[in-house]
This record gives C-alpha cells, sequence and structure tokens, in this order.
C-alpha cells in the first residue's frame, strides 16, 4: 500500500499524462461526469453550489459548472484555477476538507471513488456534513463488494488496489451514513459508466452453464461449484444490487425536503 505521500505524487503525474482508454482518459472522464450529473440533477429541484471532494483532474467540478452550479474542486493531488462566468464561480483548489474555510457551506458534495481510499471514513462523512445546507445531499460512489465482479474477478477483481482501504456495498455504507447522522438515501439504479448496462438486479447463475463448465473442463469443478454458491447467495441477499458493479448511494441532510424522484 502506498503512503499518502507516494499516493499524491502518483495521482499528480497520472492527472498530467492521462493515458488514452486509462481510467486517467478524460475523454473517458467527461463520458462518466455527464451520467453523475444526471443522477445529482435528480436529487434536487435546482442549481446550487457543490463542492467534489478528491476531485482528481477536476473533471466532475467542470462539468457541474458548465451545467449551471457554482462548483468547487478539492484535492491533494489536483490542479489549482479560477473562474468566473455570470455570478457563478469554478474554483480547484490542492488539499484536502481540513484545509476548507469552516463556514463554507454546499447544497451538494461528492465523492467519487474516494471513500475507499481513506483510513477513517466516518470522519471525513462527518466534516462533510458540517460544511452541508439543511437538505443538502451528499454522495458518494465506491465499487460495490457484494457484486457479481467481486465474485467472478476473485484476487483480480479490480477494485483490489494499493491505494484502497475500504471495500462497501449500498448496505454497508448506508449504515455508515446513518450512523453519521444522515436519516434519508437514494441509491442510484445504475452504474454511472457509460459502457455499462442494467439496473443491478441479478437473478443468480445459470445452473446448466456451470454444469457444462464442469462436463467440459472437470478438473476445474470444484472452482465451478465454488463459483456458483457465491453467486447463488449474492441472488438471494442483493437481488437488487449484485449486478451494480459501482455504486452511487446519496445521503440527505435533515432540513427543507427537495424532490423526492428517483432514477
Amino acid at each position: 500500500m502506498r503512503s499518502t505521500d507516494e499516493s499524491i505524487e502518483y495521482f499528480q503525474n497520472s492527472y498530467t499524462t492521462a493515458k488514452e482508454s486509462s481510467y486517467f482518459d478524460k475523454t473517458k472522464k467527461r463520458e462518466i461526469c455527464n451520467l453523475e450529473m444526471e443522477f445529482v440533477n435528480s436529487l434536487v429541484t435546482e442549481r446550487g453550489s457543490v463542492l467534489d471532494v478528491g476531485s482528481g483532474d477536476g473533471s466532475f467540478a467542470q462539468a457541474a459548472f458548465e451545467d449551471g452550479w457554482t462548483s468547487y474542486a478539492l484535492d491533494p493531488a489536483g490542479p489549482e484555477r479560477e473562474e468566473t462566468v455570470d455570478g457563478r464561480s469554478l474554483r480547484m483548489m490542492r488539499g484536502i476538507l481540513a484545509d476548507l474555510e469552516r463556514d463554507a457551506r454546499f447544497n451538494l458534495i461528492t465523492m467519487w471513488d474516494v471513500v475507499e481510499h481513506l483510513e477513517r471514513p466516518l470522519d471525513l462523512i462527518l466534516d462533510s456534513k458540517n460544511h452541508l445546507v439543511p437538505g443538502g445531499w451528499l454522495v458518494i460512489e465506491t465499487g460495490n463488494f457484494q457484486s457479481t465482479g467481486k465474485v467472478l474477478g476473485r484476487k483480480n477483481w479490480w477494485c483490489y488496489q494499493y491505494d484502497h482501504r475500504w471495500y462497501f456495498n449500498p448496505t454497508s455504507l448506508q449504515e455508515l451514513l446513518a450512523r453519521a447522522g444522515f436519516s434519508r438515501f437514494r441509491l442510484c439504479r445504475q452504474t454511472l459508466r457509460p459502457w455499462v448496462g442494467g439496473d443491478g438486479k441479478y437473478k443468480g447463475p445459470s445452473r446448466r452453464n456451470y454444469l457444462l463448465r464442469s462436463f467440459k473442463r472437470p478438473w476445474k469443478t470444484l472452482r465451478n461449484v465454488d463459483e456458483f454458491k457465491q453467486l447463488a447467495a449474492l441472488s438471494r441477499e442483493y437481488p437488487d444490487t449484485a449486478n451494480l458493479q459501482i455504486f452511487a448511494l446519496a445521503a440527505q441532510l435533515d432540513g427543507n425536503i427537495v424532490r423526492q424522484g428517483q432514477r
């Protein structure tokens, strides 16, 4: 696992080079941001102010600004810049939440692919809560530990990375947010990646397919049985979310209630 300084150096280099078809590819990031904007806009009746914590290269903050939000980005390895249009500002800052003005308040705070990196995720959630206006939303996205992809990927599951310290599913993340004092939740019913379809529902593995696999490659029978059992358990315990490989969960702070529609 990388140290904090090593992680900052790694991500600064990655944001600068942004290799094509990588996680940092700017074209892919913008396509993802468009889906993220659709979800956050489904939570509110009008644009306000948004803070993107762990904002990376600032792609989401830029997209939100262009969509009509007053937008702030905060990342220890991110770029620094400011822009103002029609009284709205875009501000990208290098730092962490503790560096923010204590009285700064936002209608929306987002953490895209951030919570899994934290040593103490509950602390950051509590600190973020202090920067929300009443009725404001906190949106957290992360990989789904109770997903079909995790079972099929085994030790090579994409979410097993050097900088990842915690793994969640929608239920465990909602429980963490409830501990922080949030009581209203909204789960996005799709993975916010343009190349991933479906609504997260999973009916379970095909017994016939696994029998055929074992017939063709009998030396893999034990592995197939184990995989089948794990997938069957997912279909029983998480039938509505097991196919969400990455999930976004929104939590609302008590206060004035905004629109309650669901994506």
